[in-house]
């Protein structure tokens, strides 16, 4: 299905509105659909791209595609995370 209208507006929204400096994770989900040595994926991923927000990472929750990267890639954002929040209570 490619890019939609949506996407490109959240991808306005977060270059406006989030904090400078703030991790953007662009997660391409049902990549199995486009996995099929076809091209498709490597096209999509081209236009996720086209977003600027890096390198899209295909995932799929369906067949678990890309979800260790996914796991790699956000849990040592989300341990700093938590521990800058922590120091903020405290």
């Amino acid at each position: 299905a490619g890019l939609q209208p949506l996407d490109m507006d959240v991808g306005k929204w977060l270059r406006k509105h989030a904090p400078s400096g703030t991790p953007i994770i662009l997660a391409m989900n049902k990549s199995e659909l486009l996995d099929d040595g076809s091209g498709s994926l490597a096209a999509a991923a081209g236009e996720a791209h086209a977003l600027g927000f890096g390198e899209p990472l295909p995932i799929s929750a369906e067949t678990g595609l890309g979800m260790a990267d996914l796991y790699e890639i956000l849990h040592p954002l989300l341990e700093e995370y938590v521990l800058q929040n922590n120091q903020n209570y405290h």
